[in-house]
């Protein structure tokens, strides 16, 4: 249960990221866009590997 609950955390955090960033584009000013697109690129491959370890974790652990 662990370590699917761990697995389904870091999902949805990478999820609420990234539909974070695309609502602050669409509802803020151009100042705000440039800010949230200068800092995905710092903060996406780390989550996206937090994300990869986690479910690669849950998945190759099943069956024990």
């Amino acid at each position: 249960r662990t370590r699917a609950g761990l697995a389904v955390g870091f999902v949805g955090i990478f999820a609420l990221t990234i539909a974070a960033a695309i609502l602050i584009i669409a509802l803020n000013g151009e100042h705000s866009a440039k800010e949230v697109t200068e800092l995905l690129p710092t903060l996406v491959p780390a989550e996206t590997a937090l994300l990869g370890s986690a479910v690669g974790f849950y998945f190759g652990t099943k069956d024990r």
